[in-house]
């Protein structure tokens, strides 16, 4: 029998125990007796904390420069790239994905990355002509704030990238 380590909420910065002091066992379908790790049972509390902490950083996050926001998603999918075997065993032990499922889910979470850091290069705008054509019309991609992602547990890398990534390179938080 394996004993994985405790895991704790990773909220502003720091790491933290759920507020409810609760954790769950996440073991392996596929091996029971090995237990990955004990895991934060977070609640309304932990979420509410996790969206102060994107409210505290969004005004820094939206202030940097869009190519400066699309170099951390790059480095991002670079990492993951590295660790891309390790990720995807990681997810066979932990949800019993068959490896050629866990590794397409692996290189699905790279592709998203690279593609948001590239979406931040885009144009944060457009100059259209009036109807009337008397006139310019602007328009301006502004970030808009904090996001909260909630996804299934069945792409639990890919899922929650395809909402983050394109938010934090448009500048928003999550």
């Amino acid at each position: 029998m394996t004993h994985g380590a405790r895991y704790a909420n990773y909220i502003g910065g720091r790491r933290m125990a759920p507020a409810s002091g609760i954790y769950l066992k996440d073991v392996n379908p596929g091996d029971t007796p090995d237990v990955i790790g004990e895991f934060p049972n977070s609640g309304p509390e932990d979420a509410a904390r996790a969206m102060e902490a994107a409210r505290n950083a969004f005004p820094a996050w939206a202030g940097l420069p869009a190519s400066s926001r699309g170099e951390f998603l790059r480095r991002a999918a670079s990492i993951l790239e590295q660790r891309a075997t390790e990720v995807a065993r990681d997810l066979v032990r932990e949800q019993g994905k068959p490896v050629r499922y866990a590794k397409a889910e692996v290189l699905t979470a790279i592709a998203l990355l690279r593609e948001s850091a590239g979406l931040a290069q885009v144009p944060a705008g457009q100059v259209l002509a009036a109807q009337d054509g008397g006139a310019l019309v602007l328009t301006q991609r502004l970030p808009i704030g904090p996001w909260a992602v909630i996804s299934s547990w069945l792409d639990p890398i890919a899922g929650p990238l395809r909402l983050a990534a394109p938010a934090l390179a448009f500048g928003n938080t999550v």
